[in-house]
């Protein structure tokens, strides 16, 4: 029982994780190229 927590927290912990990193790519894009990805997303 212990083997299956360990192997649940470390794939939410890998998912947390690879969703943290796609937002902080957005974000960072964002800040620097909002002229480029504004109009993107309208589309």
């Amino acid at each position: 029982m212990a083997v299956f927590n360990v192997c649940m927290l470390s794939f939410s912990f890998k998912y947390v994780l690879s969703t943290f990193s796609i937002f902080s790519i957005i974000i960072v894009l964002s800040y620097l190229d909002p002229l480029v990805i504004i109009p993107s997303f309208q589309f």
